[in-house]
């Protein structure tokens, strides 16, 4: 038990409590999506832009957390088609592959796995090099073709 206040929690309250605040954060970024897809497109900006990227791969991470995995992938998978041969379609790549090992699908994990090398091949230089954030080109191959070798499938 934890102490709180004087108030104990116990585990089970704790996952509870948990798991209804990553239902609540997954509603928000849903509702976040959908405000920034129905924006027009003359009143869309970069930064408008940037965060319905963000909100969709939250999304996605909150579905992952809950345990449903099922929906996360979905999310995942739209998040890796909306924003194809972008570092954001690579880390959407990585947690469908995630997604699949959590559900045992293993196939699935290793065709993610093809995808994303695909689609790592046919980006432009200049989309990695402009993104600082993220890893360089060789850096996400060998990352890509370390979990291709490592046994997982």
């Amino acid at each position: 038990m934890i102490q709180d206040g004087g108030d104990q929690i116990s585990r089970e309250n704790l996952e509870r409590l948990r798991v209804d605040m990553l239902a609540r954060a997954e509603n928000y970024f849903r509702l976040a999506m959908n405000f920034y897809e129905n924006l027009a497109p003359a009143n869309f900006t970069d930064l408008d832009e940037l965060y319905l990227r963000h909100s969709c791969m939250s999304r996605a991470d909150c579905l992952f957390e809950m345990g449903q995995f099922d929906k996360a992938v979905l999310v995942y998978e739209d998040v890796a088609m909306r924003y194809q041969l972008t570092p954001t379609a690579l880390m959407a790549f990585m947690q469908v592959m995630n997604c699949h090992l959590k559900m045992d699908r293993p196939d699935e994990a290793r065709s993610a796995n093809r995808r994303a090398l695909w689609q790592l091949s046919k980006m432009p230089d200049d989309v990695l090099a402009s993104n600082s954030w993220t890893m360089n080109r060789q850096q996400w191959q060998e990352w890509f073709a370390w979990t291709d070798g490592a046994g997982m499938w």
